[in-house]
């Protein structure tokens, strides 16, 4: 049965969740919009808090309270500028969003004002973006480096590049929970591990294709990525990343390519989705799927995924929408 207007779950803090979903889809799922943007949502992430789901919307920011069960409107970026990386603060008073006209915009969540324009210059475009612990430093790579900023001087303090030749592009960096360590996957095939503190490199991990992206666990222990010619979603041993082999296992499904992850709230659980119109849910550390969800058939890739902070609910955008499913 087909429910127009606003549907409302069960949220990630046990309050209602109103997505202004536009109704059951076949696959099961609830699906939700942006009726202001041409190409939909491309992206979501959840505030660590779980009262906000915030959607990439190309050229804005699409902001839901799930306490009050309303929209809290968008958040535009610069005219002609487009949103490419969405990250929220620890302490969920601020979300960051990184454009591709090298700018990082800032916001308070509490009263939707800008907070923070913070420019690159003679960048590539933000691909993507991490908040220190304390809310004060910035991380935004660049594609040839990550820049530093002081959120409070809205100027870069600097920047951090591995070790490597000249044009050496960056695909995709993550920041540790803990803000102390920056992941970095490079163009070469190597994951450089780089302390926030030094800005220098501490180790370098050497892969058998070029990495797209990356994920922490929660509690900082494990890294997740995704190879550009792998089946398989590549686990590895932080503490233990300068070792030989600090590979503690790979996630296979047979046949299909992985396009995006997300870990669980707790690190003990990892979403997959692949190119075959499945999300799986792994187990860390059993490595075994312990939940399929399968999508209606779709030519386009799943472009993002997050998990509520209780676990209840996974979002999954593709295709310029959203869905949510209950995973109890």
């Amino acid at each position: 049965m087909l429910t127009l207007g606003v549907v409302t779950v069960a949220a990630a803090v046990g309050v209602p969740l109103a997505l202004n979903l536009t109704g059951d889809e076949d696959d099961g799922s609830l699906r939700f919009d942006a009726p202001d943007s041409e190409s939909g949502v491309s992206d979501v992430v959840i505030s660590p808090n779980g009262k906000i789901l915030a959607g990439r919307c190309d050229e804005f920011v699409q902001l839901w309270d799930t306490r009050t069960r309303q929209s809290l409107g968008k958040l535009p970026v610069s005219n002609l500028s487009w949103v490419h990386t969405l990250a929220f603060s620890r302490d969920s008073r601020m979300v960051a969003a990184g454009t591709d006209d090298s700018v990082v915009h800032l916001w308070s969540t509490t009263t939707r004002r800008s907070l923070a324009v913070l420019e690159a210059k003679d960048t590539w475009g933000i691909k993507s973006i991490g908040i220190a612990p304390d809310g004060n430093r910035v991380y935004g790579n660049d594609g040839n480096v990550v820049w530093v900023w002081n959120r409070l001087d809205k100027q870069p303090s600097g920047s951090l590049r591995p070790t490597g030749p000249t044009g050496l592009e960056l695909k995709y960096s993550a920041l540790a929970p803990d803000g102390k360590t920056l992941a970095v996957a490079c163009g070469n095939g190597t994951v450089s591990l780089m302390s926030t503190a030094t800005r220098r490199e501490t180790t370098r991990i050497v892969c058998e294709s070029v990495i797209t992206q990356l994920a922490f666990s929660t509690d900082g222990k494990i890294l997740a990525g995704i190879g550009d010619r792998e089946e398989s979603v590549l686990l590895w041993d932080v503490p233990h990343a300068a070792d030989k082999n600090p590979v503690i296992g790979s996630l296979t499904h047979t046949h299909s390519s992985p396009t995006a992850l997300a870990f669980g709230s707790g690190g003990k659980t990892v979403a997959v989705a692949y190119d075959d119109d499945t999300i799986r849910l792994w187990g860390v550390s059993s490595r075994r799927v312990t939940k399929t969800i399968t999508l209606s058939s779709d030519e386009s890739a799943t472009q993002g995924l997050a998990f509520s902070t209780d676990g209840a609910f996974l979002a999954v955008t593709r295709n310029g929408s959203g869905h949510l499913w209950n995973l109890r």
